[in-house]
């Protein structure tokens, strides 16, 4: 409290300001990548999409070039009677051709990506189970398959960890689903994601100069608070200036008052 004041000034330290304004930083810090990642997204899901093209498209072609060697490839893993082998065989690369062109044309993405990926999954309990039976066969994924020789490795354990890197990118499209260049965008199917920032109907483009006008407006925020404390500091000021003006009028005061007794004493001792 200032002596003569009345009111208790704030004073404000250069640390407490720092730490004040540094409260908003988490917040644009996370409205920057959140925007960083709008603006990426969707070129990532377009290289999952064309890079699963990559997988199905030549895993169908040679199949569908070989329908009798497809069913065989499936009649060799005996896991299932011989016409639901068979109806599987010619199925089955019929279904991946069309997979392939949704994922080219970026048509029903999600949808393409979550059947696909429940078609990793089966492959891989297929390996998994001829692995665990002791069956020496290839797995027929990008031709037809054949028994292998005695002695040859079947290598199924890569085989396992290439669908599971394939099973990844279709997650990944299935939760990101939204993708530059797609039918999807172009007919208005394009889906919401299931994980992280969305954008609006409105398009990304708007999307992303809302959150940096919101960036923007965060900052401005964040400047009032040194506006605060430079308010507080003149307060300060005004209060410490009003009191020693107080405080040098009462030791004025006291000092007249001294030096009227004193003149008054030596009066007394001239007149005795």
């Amino acid at each position: 409290m200032w002596a003569g004041s009345g009111s208790v000034g704030r004073v404000t330290t250069p640390v407490q300001a720092a730490e004040g304004s540094a409260g908003s930083r988490p917040d644009r810090s996370s409205g920057l990548l959140a925007a960083h990642w709008l603006r990426a997204q969707p070129w990532l899901s377009l290289l999952v999409r064309l890079g699963l093209v990559a997988v199905a498209l030549p895993a169908a072609l040679p199949k569908l070039a070989d329908l009798r060697g497809s069913r065989r490839s499936v009649q060799l893993y005996d896991i299932f009677p011989l016409p639901i082998s068979d109806l599987i065989g010619v199925a089955l690369p019929i279904v991946e051709l069309a997979l392939a062109l949704l994922f080219l044309s970026g048509l029903l993405s999600r949808y393409a990506s979550i059947l696909f990926g429940l078609m990793l999954i089966a492959f891989i309990a297929g390996i998994i189970s001829a692995w665990a039976r002791g069956l020496n066969i290839d797995c027929g994924c990008y031709a037809v398959g054949v028994d292998l020789a005695v002695g040859q490795d079947p290598e199924y354990l890569q085989h396992i960890l290439r669908d599971t890197g394939f099973l990844a990118m279709t997650a990944f499209l299935a939760v990101w689903p939204g993708s530059a260049a797609s039918a999807d965008r172009l007919l208005g199917l394009e889906q919401r994601p299931w994980v992280g920032p969305a954008r609006p109907d409105l398009g990304a483009g708007e999307e992303l100069r809302d959150g940096e006008d919101s960036d923007g407006g965060a900052g401005d925020g964040s400047d009032g608070q040194p506006e605060d404390d430079a308010a507080d500091r003149t307060s300060a000021r005004a209060d410490g200036q009003s009191g020693g003006q107080a405080h040098g009028q009462s030791s004025g005061r006291a000092r007249g008052q001294s030096g009227g007794r004193a003149d008054g004493i030596g009066q007394i001792i001239s007149e005795e």
